[in-house]
């Protein structure tokens, strides 16, 4: 019982920390979730967590939403999802591990490089973006296109 108290704790503080910062609760919350739970229950337990966390976040931040982005950048985004989801299946674990190193080794120099200020002020040219960045980010491959694009 105690288990579940502290998971809940810790599962608040991440939320806030997520709300705020955009993401990341899941990978606090997993730790705690596999000493609790047995390993094949926790990717769905973390998957139910994600959901409602996603959908009170939604609701607390609702009058904030800037629904322009939301109409840009979902209707790519669910169809990328899903061939997403078709082409992980295709994958051999031991091919997937491999791809998502070289993808993340590949990712090094454009964050360490210096950033740029950027000069331009124009909200509508970056919406230009937001329907291939929808498509990259259902795909799973947004950043490497989003950290080129920055």
């Amino acid at each position: 019982m105690l288990g579940f108290v502290a998971l809940f704790v810790v599962a608040s503080a991440a939320f806030s920390l997520s709300a705020v910062s955009g993401g990341g609760a899941g990978l606090i919350v997993m730790p705690l979730l596999g000493l609790l739970l047995p390993a094949d229950h926790v990717p769905a337990a973390l998957s139910i967590g994600t959901a409602v966390s996603s959908a009170s976040r939604m609701a607390l931040f609702f009058k904030v939403i800037r629904w322009q982005v939301v109409f840009l950048y979902v209707p790519m985004a669910l169809p990328a999802a899903w061939a997403g989801i078709l082409l992980l299946k295709q994958f051999r674990p031991a091919y997937l591990d491999l791809l998502l190193g070289l993808f993340l080794l590949s990712n090094l120099p454009l964050m360490l490089r210096p950033r740029k200020k950027s000069g331009i002020s124009s909200k509508t040219s970056n919406s230009v973006w937001l329907p291939l960045i929808g498509a990259l980010a259902g795909g799973g491959i947004e950043e490497l296109f989003v950290d080129a694009l920055v």
